[in-house]
């Protein structure tokens, strides 16, 4: 197979489809100051293999960013586009967005940091339900499953599975909430400052 030239682009953009929402936005700043970006959701043509075009379009570029979180260390894509773009010799910049630890290959890359500007990529919520929602919870989850109704037992099981423990009069779970909405201000602060690397390397190259 040998498909027809795609676009070269400049930078080229690898993150997890979980952080999706994010880096298109902070693409979308980056492409309004001119820079030619590649990112996956609308830079693969109509009909073109898409594997084809990453790959290609990895060769192609002169820089990549890493968008670098707990779910880009997740993500076996991510890890095959920086790795190839390693393998190419290619300038790789890790940007991080957590505090996830990053892997071998890109510890010996200088990263930019962002999360000063973006604010943390998830936060604890803490949950709170009344103790008659408890026993109410255990008298209908006691009828669907055909468990012995002995209150005490029962709700204390279920609920310290799912992390629910009694404070006073209520009970309490902390759960982790994803992708936190970043600040507008944070986001515009963060597309500068990738925008500034690459306009330092258009004015040394």
């Amino acid at each position: 197979m040998s498909p027809t030239a795609v676009p070269v682009h400049e930078l080229f953009v690898s993150y997890s489809r979980t952080d999706e929402s994010k880096v298109r936005d902070l693409v979308k700043l980056l492409r309004s100051t001119g820079s030619t970006v590649f990112q996956d959701v609308d830079s693969i043509p109509p009909g073109k293999p898409w594997a084809w075009v990453l790959s290609t379009s990895i060769e192609a570029c002169r820089l990549m960013y890493v968008f670098w979180c707990h779910h880009a260390a997740g993500s076996d894509e991510v890890r095959k586009e920086y790795e190839q773009a390693i393998a190419l010799q290619k300038d790789v910049v890790p940007v991080l967005l957590d505090d996830t630890v990053l892997p071998g290959p890109l510890k010996t890359y200088q990263w930019l940091d962002l999360r000063d500007l973006l604010g943390p990529h998830r936060r604890v919520r803490r949950l709170a339900i009344s103790r008659a929602e408890a026993m109410e919870r255990q008298r209908l989850s006691s009828i669907e499953h055909g468990v012995p109704r002995d209150a005490d037992a029962f709700t204390g099981g279920e609920f310290a599975r799912e992390g629910w423990q009694l404070q006073g009069d209520e009970f309490v779970r902390e759960v982790m909430v994803e992708d936190v909405e970043p600040p507008t201000a944070g986001m515009e602060a963060a597309a500068a400052r990738l925008g500034a690397m690459l306009a330092s390397r258009a004015a040394v190259g």
